[in-house]
């Protein structure tokens, strides 16, 4: 015997019911689960932070006896980082400054304004021309 078209709708109409019920209840163990995991229980201490007496493993030069602390007014040096003596320092500025575009570009515009400078000042130097020519 073969189902009537109301059977056939009703059986069609159930997985229709069922899918907002399988939503609500994944949205509902969803919420349950986060927050769940978001208690951190009536013992919890925060660890220690921990002990560090220097910032670098090998003790810093003194700067006043080698010379490179600064007086006020005084200009810092160039590569400043490397006062610290810290090789992972000085990677990550030695990689920074290498993928820099925007210095790049900074660097390409200036030399590109230097040569506009210095073939400005081409029209002060003296100028030498020589014509040839044969006639009847």
């Amino acid at each position: 015997m073969l189902p009537s078209n109301s059977q056939a709708s009703a059986a069609a109409a159930r997985p229709a019911r069922r899918g907002p019920r399988r939503a609500s209840t994944l949205t509902l163990g969803t919420v349950a689960l986060l927050l769940a995991a978001c208690a951190a229980g009536p013992d919890f201490s925060a660890p220690a932070a921990p002990k560090a007496t220097a910032y670098t493993n090998e003790p810093l030069t003194d700067l006043a006896a080698s010379g490179t602390a600064l007086l006020k007014g005084q200009t810092p040096p160039v590569q400043w980082w490397t006062l610290f003596s810290a090789p992972r320092l000085n990677e990550t500025v030695r990689l920074a400054l290498r993928g820099n575009r925007d210095l790049a570009a900074a660097q390409e515009n200036l030399a590109q304004a230097a040569e506009i400078a210095h073939a400005s000042t081409a029209g002060l130097y003296p100028e030498l021309d020589y014509n040839a020519g044969v006639g009847r």
